[in-house]
């Protein structure tokens, strides 16, 4: 099986887009990465915008010590899993819908450690990326004992398995099955299974299927963390970067189900999988993006066989 992105096989099962307008490098550089930097009275580098504080810190609360599954839709999928850097050990694996999007991951992780060929990443994008290591590597809350620059070579090191990118592009969804019998992913297993702003699944049942089919990924005492927005007015058309999306997504999964938290609470529970932590933020720093999305929310989910302390109220 051939885990480097462009090796994966595009099939019945795994279409990507044809033909598409979808342009990932440009809606990760007018969406997704933080560009809101500054030095403080420390000369330290920080990141001032509010909600991408919000997501970062988010998700290295939610997730713990361990391996990573990382399940996404969009091209940011590299900036989404760097604030869990500190927290990685043995590998971290994507499984993202686009091919193209899985360019952009590819083409940012070998360009930090100066390497490869960068086809649509350009030194800029480098740039920030690097920008938000070195914020993580100083803020205390990470608990780093890397520079901005270990802390990437260590997450490139971890994105690799047999000597390739451990970055797939496939249908998690329609190829739920063989994620589930660890076909997908050669048998292995994970403490933490992620899902950023990427649950598409179009119904109660198939979300029941798929979770279930993660469930078996899971190791014992395992996490699962969801990232969502608290509304979403569809993808978007040309030049919209804010509600792009692949048109993997735009014709499959334009209707996902539109679930309630307690409803989805309940799915979550049958597949094994116990609510323990939630995180709620009204977006604050763009009135374009709070118009498209309103605000955040991030729910931490437990193995439910050790889920026994620190459960949230659902």
């Amino acid at each position: 099986m051939g885990f480097e992105t462009l090796e994966f096989p595009i099939n019945d099962e795994n279409k990507q887009e044809k033909e598409s307008k979808y342009e990932a490098i440009e809606v990760l550089r007018n969406r997704e990465y933080p560009t809101d930097f500054k030095y403080d009275k420390k000369g330290r580098l920080v990141l001032e915008d509010p909600d991408l504080k919000f997501i970062d810190d988010s998700i290295n609360t939610g997730l713990k010590e361990g391996s990573l599954l990382t399940i996404s839709a969009d091209p940011d999928t590299i900036f989404r899993i760097l604030p869990a850097a500190t927290k990685i050990k043995d590998h971290s694996t994507i499984i993202n819908f686009s091919q193209e999007n899985n360019l952009v991951n590819t083409e940012l992780l070998e360009a930090s450690q100066n390497i490869g060929e960068q086809k649509v990443v350009e030194q800029s994008d480098i740039e920030v990326l690097k920008k938000l290591a070195t914020v993580i590597s100083y803020d205390k809350k990470y608990k780093s004992n890397y520079s901005g620059e270990e802390l990437l070579s260590k997450l490139y090191d971890l994105s690799h398995y047999q000597g390739k990118p451990d970055i797939i592009t496939a249908d998690p969804i329609e190829q739920m099955d063989k994620i589930g019998s660890g076909e997908m992913l050669d048998g292995r297993t994970y403490d933490n299974i992620m899902l950023p702003f990427s649950l598409y699944t179009r119904s109660e049942q198939e979300t029941l299927a798929f979770m279930t089919n993660l469930k078996q990924r899971l190791n014992k005492g395992g996490r699962v963390v969801l990232a969502d927005v608290w509304e979403w007015q569809g993808v978007g058309g040309e030049d919209d970067f804010i509600n792009a999306e692949p048109d993997i997504i735009s014709e499959k999964y334009g209707n996902a189900w539109s679930w309630q938290p307690k409803q989805l609470f309940k799915v979550f529970e049958k597949a094994g999988l116990t609510l323990v932590n939630k995180k709620e933020k009204e977006i604050e720093e763009s009135d374009e993006v709070y118009d498209a999305f309103e605000g955040y929310s991030f729910y931490t989910f437990e193995d439910s066989e050790t889920a026994t302390a620190g459960r949230a109220s659902k």
